[in-house]
């Protein structure tokens, strides 16, 4: 800044008042060198080293460089690092210098190898997909999500969704969801090559695509392509803007109760987004957004179902195994041969067209996701089992369950527990809510059975109280009180009435 003043001082001298160069000098206290200087160029050239002194570090630049090509074959979490270049260079090349000459070299030849892009221009209507991570407190516990990311170029416009795992059925249900969310299906779909859409990349570049990716296609009659392997910059909009979601709307770390509310609060930060502006667009994504929607397609009559098939065989012990975790089904289907459906969140079960079964998903290895109700009939044959049936582990039946079990042991002994299962299995056709009346009033009645549980049932359903009337249950004994007489009490003394 000093010299830039000085200089204008100077041309101001020589060129305005007139004054010689050699006054100039004079006056100001430099050499005539700088006033020539300040004559020839308004303000003063960057200073350019005329010769490069040697490096000690040129000699060993071979050596480097060889190590640097024999990274390319490398993972990359295995490559040599500055500091281990400059160890292997010191024990093996006897270099005396510091590690700065050799990390200043690293960065000038990585930043000379970085690959150039073109610019691209994205025209209405197409679109570009990819999943990216996050965490998140799911009922307190920290939690790694996958979510699910479609974008617009043209517009910016974004939707996402997140997941417990990358899955085929996370794959297919993101589209269904980001389709209804724009409202429309874009002309065409940019992908990379992950393996829930590409099975095997033949030599000529074509791809062969898993049978899930086609019946999206088909349904839905959209164009796709595939990025060229490792080519991320092709995608790179929707990679961007994987990152920018992960940090707009997922910063400070979500917390949450289900997935459910997550995905509503994710899909309401999607529709505010639109009402932003993107450096570089000319109006804000939702004007935009108006241009993409004509040029793309109309939705089908009926969204795809974003489920994977399976064909299953139920155990002997009632389970049918999916994706190496096991889920029950009711008795009567045990040996049977089903299919299953599985969703991103539930597993639906079915024996010719008919729902046997749901579960939510397990996301875990090898473990079981019982319903007690299913081996309620199996267990009124064998009552014995009860007491260590893993299916009715932490089933958490109300107190007077428990007091009303007891009441049938105590009653009944070892047919207590059989009857006890036919309690139990009145949920079958009645709400927890009234069988727990029901057995509460039983239990005040002191009237210990199955049959009276379910007659003070249908009283609560039909709003009426049941006079109890046990001659439709002749199994029941029977208790009948005669008339009080005096001469019974007589009889019991020795002695007649008078």
């Amino acid at each position: 800044m000093y010299q830039v003043d000085r200089y204008v001082e100077i041309r101001q001298a020589v060129i305005k008042e007139g004054i010689s160069k050699r006054e100039a000098s004079r006056c100001f206290g430099v050499s005539r060198q700088f006033v020539d200087k300040a004559m020839e160029c308004p303000v003063p050239k960057p200073y350019v080293r005329s010769k490069v002194k040697p490096s000690k570090l040129d000699p060993h630049k071979g050596f480097i460089d060889s190590i640097l090509e024999s990274d390319k074959g490398v993972h990359k979490k295995q490559r040599h690092t500055a500091k281990r270049i400059h160890e292997r260079l010191c024990e093996e090349e006897g270099f005396k210098g510091g590690y700065t000459l050799v990390k200043d070299y690293l960065q000038s030849k990585r930043r000379k190898c970085r690959e150039s892009f073109v610019p691209l221009s994205h025209p209405p209507g197409e679109a570009q997909v990819d999943f990216g991570e996050a965490d998140i407190y799911l009922n307190g516990e920290l939690e790694r999500c996958h979510y699910f990311a479609m974008t617009l170029p043209y517009s910016n416009a974004t939707f996402i969704k997140a997941y417990p795992l990358e899955r085929t059925e996370s794959f297919l249900d993101g589209h269904v969801s980001a389709f209804e969310f724009f409202g429309k299906v874009p002309q065409r779909i940019l992908y990379d090559n992950a393996s829930i859409m590409v099975k095997k990349i033949e030599a000529d570049k074509t791809r062969d695509v898993t049978d899930a990716f086609l019946g999206l296609v088909s349904h839905y009659l959209m164009d796709y392509k595939f990025a060229n392997v490792a080519s991320g910059n092709e995608k790179g909009h929707v990679e961007g803007n994987v990152g920018y979601s992960r940090r707009k709307f997922m910063v400070p770390i979500p917390r949450v109760n289900s997935y459910d509310e997550l995905n509503l609060d994710l899909k309401e930060q999607c529709t505010r987004f639109l009402d932003r502006r993107v450096r570089g667009k000319k109006s804000s994504i939702r004007t935009m957004l108006c241009d993409d929607l004509q040029a793309m397609e109309s939705l089908p009559k009926y969204p795809l179902d974003p489920c994977s098939k399976k064909a299953g065989t139920v155990s002997s012990t009632l389970l049918v195994r999916f994706d190496t975790n096991d889920y029950s089904v009711p008795f009567e289907y045990a040996n049977c041969d089903v299919s299953i459906k599985a969703y991103w969140d539930q597993v639906q079960i079915y024996q010719r067209d008919v729902l046997i079964a749901c579960h939510q998903r397990l996301f875990g290895k090898e473990g079981f996701s019982y319903h007690p109700m299913h081996y309620l009939k199996l267990l009124e044959r064998k009552p014995g089992a009860m007491e260590q049936a893993a299916p009715l582990k932490g089933w958490n039946l109300p107190k007077s369950f428990i007091k009303f079990k007891e009441a049938l042991e105590s009653r009944l002994k070892q047919n207590g527990k059989r009857e006890f299962i036919q309690t139990l299995r009145l949920l079958e056709a009645y709400e927890m809510t009234e069988i727990e009346i029901a057995i509460e009033e039983a239990l005040r009645l002191q009237t210990i059975s199955v049959d009276a549980v379910k007659l003070l049932a249908d009283g609560l359903r039909d709003h009426s109280t049941p006079d109890l009337d046990l001659s439709a249950y002749p199994h029941i004994p029977m208790v009948q009180v005669k008339k009080t007489q005096t001469n019974d009490y007589m009889f019991l003394l020795g002695g007649s009435a008078a």
